[in-house]
């Protein structure tokens, strides 16, 4: 009813169980996505049986309570994805992650939904074969499997869990191995769902300033570079995936004034920044030796491969 709550549901669900035991299985354990029943069932055997009813509570619609699925399947209308419209709405309901690094941290945490480990160790090739993330899109079923992965069973323990996980990515530095797979999720959540499936400057752009804002020095002028002198309009996966690498590496400016791009094994993007970075500084510091004009040293049409 609408007044229940939820140890009052669980009572409940508890009694009709001892009255109906095959209901259980048949309505609850049979219905449940692989992830989710792989998910429980690699528990003690001793903790199934609550983890499965915390599950029923989660994916059952009950009156006038707020379940995980009542969110979902109210905010998209009873449609099982959710796409860019229903995201944003979501992103209002939890009401703490107007930051889009936050919205898609969680985003990671539900659509990998365990397997975080695996994805941060494959290549790029595999993680598209290998883990479906679309652009701004989540599934029903990723969904419940998510919070099922964080143990997490009602709405309320959701909100709880999103304002933890937001405090936790703040305390993220450059050195976190989870920041550096959340941002990798970011370009397959982000990129584009036609054509060569890759990112535009301005949304790449966006989400490095959204990820490492106050964790990298050299963020803005990296933005500003790739806005107004590289020439390639779209930043490629191989691309993406190693500036967290770089930005460790060369955290500051003074750091990339070392920085050898005839020895270099990183993407051209990165030579072409650097020696950027170096000339401006030159210039700065009013060295002779520095281009009047300020700019790189670089050819845009370099076919060198990336590494």
């Amino acid at each position: 009813g609408a007044n229940s709550t939820m140890d009052e549901w669980f009572a409940a669900y508890d009694k009709a169980i001892s009255y109906q035991p095959d209901l259980f299985a048949s309505k609850v354990i049979s219905v449940a996505p692989p992830e989710v029943a792989n998910s429980i069932t690699s528990r003690p055997s001793s903790e199934q049986p609550e983890l499965w009813k915390r599950y029923a509570f989660a994916t059952i619609p009950k009156e006038g309570l707020l379940t995980l699925d009542t969110i979902f399947l109210g905010i998209t209308k009873r449609d099982e994805v959710m796409k860019v419209q229903s995201l944003e709405l979501l992103r209002k309901k939890f009401g703490k992650l107007d930051n889009v690094a936050h919205f898609i941290y969680l985003m990671s945490a539900l659509t990998l939904c365990g397997r975080q480990e695996e994805f941060r160790q494959q290549g790029p090739s595999r993680v598209r074969q290998n883990f479906k993330v679309d652009e701004w899109v989540l599934e029903l079923s990723s969904w419940r499997a998510g919070w099922i992965s964080l143990q997490v069973y009602s709405w309320k323990e959701a909100k709880d869990k999103v304002n933890k996980m937001i405090l936790a990515f703040d305390k993220f530095t450059l050195v976190s191995d989870d920041l550096a797979l959340c941002v990798r999720f970011a370009y397959l959540f982000s990129r584009k769902d036609s054509g060569s499936g890759t990112l535009d400057q301005n949304t790449a752009c966006a989400l490095w300033t959204a990820f490492l804002k106050n964790k990298w020095e050299l963020v803005d002028e990296w933005n500003s570079f790739i806005l107004q002198n590289w020439s390639r309009t779209e930043i490629l996966q191989d691309q993406w995936d190693q500036v967290v690498s770089f930005a460790r590496q060369y955290p500051t400016k003074k750091s990339i004034q070392g920085y050898d791009p005839v020895a270099s094994y990183w993407p051209l993007v990165m030579d072409a920044f650097a020696q950027h970075l170096q000339s401006t500084e030159g210039k700065d510091r009013g060295a002779s030796s520095c281009n009047d004009e300020g700019e790189s040293n670089f050819d845009p049409d370099d076919q060198r491969e990336l590494a």
